[in-house]
C-alpha cells in the first residue's frame, strides 16, 4: 500500500520560467534559481539564444563523429504518474543501468526502432 502523504510529496509543482531576452538567459538570477531548484522548466531559451538544435540531431552527430562513445542509460518501465523503487515504494531516485555505444551504433538502433514503430502503427489499419 502506498503512503498517500509521501506520494503527494512526490507531486511537487514544477516552476516554469519564460526567457524572453538574452539578458534574462544569461542572468545570474536565473542561474542561481536553477542551482537552488530541484526541477525547473525554462521556456523560450533556445529561441532567445537562436540555438540551432538540428546540430544536435543524430544525423548531424553521425556525420561529425560516428565513432564517438556515448553513455546509454536503461530504466525500468513505469507508469508515467509514479516513480517507485524495486520494492514498490515511491521515490525520487531513478535506478538505471549504464552501458556504452558509439553514435554510429546508436543511429542504427534508432533507425531500426523507428522502422519497427512504423510497422506496428500501420499494422492496426
Amino acid at each position: 500500500m502506498i503512503d498517500l502523504k509521501y506520494y503527494f510529496q512526490l507531486l511537487r509543482p514544477t516552476p516554469i520560467i519564460m526567457v524572453e531576452s538574452r539578458k534574462e538567459a544569461h542572468s545570474i538570477e536565473l542561474q542561481n534559481y536553477c542551482y537552488n531548484s530541484t526541477v525547473t522548466l525554462i521556456r523560450g531559451l533556445t529561441q532567445t539564444l537562436k540555438m540551432d538544435l538540428s546540430l544536435f540531431s543524430t544525423k548531424s552527430l553521425l556525420e561529425i563523429a560516428p565513432n564517438h562513445e556515448v553513455e546509454i542509460r536503461s530504466q525500468y518501465r513505469m507508469p508515467p504518474d509514479q516513480n517507485v523503487d524495486h520494492l514498490g515504494q515511491p521515490t525520487w531516485t531513478c535506478h538505471s543501468t549504464r552501458s556504452y555505444t558509439t553514435i554510429a551504433h546508436y543511429a542504427q538502433y534508432q533507425a531500426q526502432s523507428f522502422q519497427y514503430s512504423l510497422k506496428v502503427d500501420f499494422s492496426i489499419f
